[in-house]
């Protein structure tokens, strides 16, 4: 059965998870127009927190003009604009009794979208379904493991300690409404004047350039909002409770440096998150670990997990934010669902007839493609690789990349600056052929990172191999250990590689153009192809592409 299939055809209601009990809190979270300038407005002066409990004029004037200024326009017909008319003040003024009403007129807006009975569609809890994903799409190894789940919050939850076991049962241990660690990433990015909910990661990205003993010696302004309790489960202090927390980390960090306050966030978030999951080993006896949620993107705090003694094995399944809440719903509601064992479930890859007529200025040849598109990238030219079907969620694992020579350290200046543009201090991935691992990477749990979730530390005696894939500054990669069957297509490329030039190792960052999302059809590939200086496309490791004018990597 293909894994694309399954909500067709092993289960037989149609699940959503949740994804706030507030209509509001979505409007936010789905809107994409809102500013910095927007955010700090709101936080700054607390206006939800006074709407919901005070209900001053200010604040409901305030948030009125808001609601109306992130309205979907009137000729607006797209099915995912939610109309919040259905909602008056005296309503938002009673978060107890919102949900009730949202879930019902998300049912309504559901079955009329879908065409479906509304007996059809059951709502699961937003945490239950990042931690059903995170346990029972992996292949589950041992007999039982415990799950975190931890993000910026839904239904009412910011984090979520879980029992997962191998028949099954998903137990909710423990939780807690106000863990804050999801919610500080939003208010560093917007400290910064970056945006929240999108750009968390380039934060973390700089923070290994900040001096470690400052980044250090702000740890205890975050210790002094939180506490951890016996079972790890994290919760503000009373001082946490009582200020606000945007105004607190103005103030903290008002003559910080940048590279100071993302160093900061990220060791606090180290810290904290990781003598919180040693405390919940403890307390339920367990010695196996898994992490989902928004925070399980942070690739260098899962590199922590690693080195961490209480810890046997661990796992992180790919892409674990609300991207994949839909995977989640399935095994939420059927545990015994077949693992995912890739993520190669998107769109196939086009026909070459179908992409020759797109492509402009190009030469295409069937001849001994594969040895002449390694032998261009290790050279020094740049290419793309499109095989079988696209990638589902936030990496790039070989289906849909742009590919380069990692001993290379110029090819990263060169893709920033001809085709991806990322902010410059941002390291590209690389992709590492299994037999290789123990070459390049320190693994001491011996983890799985075929879906690139976590980062590795790299050894000297052979980083320079793939020093165009590590961090410019503490040397460590966010490498994707692929093995044959996660991708038998991509796994002979690496292989071929391996066998022509030493090491099977690549580069490799999504097929896109700045700002635009994964290109996975044929249309979104040729404009790729054809507005970039990429030189190179293999199509399903048989036929080379070829741009008449070639991007080479000097």
């Amino acid at each position: 059965m293909q894994q694309a299939d399954i909500i067709s055809e092993q289960i037989s209601k149609v699940y959503f998870s949740t994804i706030n009990m507030c209509p509001l809190s979505l409007k936010y979270s789905l809107d994409t127009r809102m500013n910095v300038s927007n955010y700090k407005e709101l936080w700054s002066s607390d206006l939800r927190k006074r709407y919901y409990t005070i209900g001053d004029a200010h604040s409901i004037n305030h948030f009125n003009a808001f609601c109306n200024s992130l309205a979907p326009p009137p000729e607006s017909n797209s099915p995912l604009d939610y109309s919040f008319k259905f909602l008056d003040t005296k309503d938002l003024l009673k978060p107890s009794e919102i949900q009730p009403l949202f879930l019902k007129h998300r049912r309504d807006h559901l079955a009329d979208l879908f065409h479906i009975d509304q007996s059809r569609i059951t709502f699961l809890e937003h945490h239950r379904c990042h931690a059903a994903y995170a346990a029972y799409s992996r292949e589950f190894l041992v007999d039982s493991k415990l799950v975190l789940t931890l993000d910026g919050g839904g239904d009412g939850i910011t984090m979520g300690y879980w029992s997962a076991t191998r028949d099954h049962e998903l137990k909710l241990l423990a939780s807690s409404s106000n863990c804050p660690i999801g919610k500080w990433w939003k208010v560093a990015c917007i400290l910064l004047n970056m945006k929240p909910m999108d750009d968390e990661y380039k934060l973390m990205g700089m923070a290994p350039y900040a001096n470690e003993k400052r980044s250090k010696s702000y740890l205890q302004y975050f210790l002094d909002l939180v506490e951890i309790q016996d079972n790890g489960i994290i919760v503000l202090t009373d001082t946490g409770k009582k200020i606000n927390h945007y105004n607190y980390f103005v103030e903290v960090f008002r003559n910080s440096r940048f590279d100071e306050i993302c160093g900061a966030f990220q060791y606090a978030t180290e810290y904290i998150v990781t003598k919180s999951v040693a405390q919940s080993l403890k307390f339920y006896d367990q010695s196996n670990f898994a992490f989902g949620g928004g925070t399980s993107m942070n690739v260098k705090l899962n590199r922590c997990f690693n080195y961490m003694s209480s810890i046997q094995s661990y796992d992180v399944a790919g892409s674990g934010g609300d991207e994949t809440l839909s995977l989640g719903a399935i095994y939420a509601a059927n545990p015994s669902t077949e693992p995912l064992h890739s993520l190669s479930i998107g769109y196939e890859s086009p026909s070459i007839n179908n992409l020759k007529n797109k492509l402009i200025s190009c030469t295409i040849s069937d001849s001994n493609s594969i040895a002449q598109f390694l032998r261009s990238i290790h050279e020094g030219e740049v290419g793309a690789i499109v095989n079988g079907k696209s990638e589902f969620g936030a990496r790039a694992l070989g289906n849909r990349s742009i590919v380069a020579n990692p001993s290379l350290f110029s090819s990263v200046a060169k893709i920033n600056s001809a085709i991806k543009k990322r902010d410059f201090w941002m390291p590209f991935a690389l992709t590492i052929i299994d037999v290789d691992a123990d070459l390049f990477l320190e693994n001491p749990k011996n983890t799985v990172g075929n879906v690139m979730a976590t980062s590795f530390s790299t050894k000297t005696d052979y980083r320079h191999l793939i020093i165009a894939g590590t961090h410019p500054y503490d040397g460590s990669c966010r490498a994707q250990i692929i093995r044959q069957s996660d991708n038998e297509a991509y796994y002979s490329l690496l292989l071929k590689y391996k066998e022509i030039y030493g090491y099977g190792a690549l580069l490799n960052t999504s097929l896109n153009l700045h700002g635009d999302p994964l290109a996975v059809n044929a249309d979104q590939i040729a404009s790729t192809f054809n507005n970039s200086e990429l030189s190179l496309l293999l199509l399903d490791n048989t036929y080379l592409i070829t741009k008449n004018q070639q991007f080479h990597v000097d």
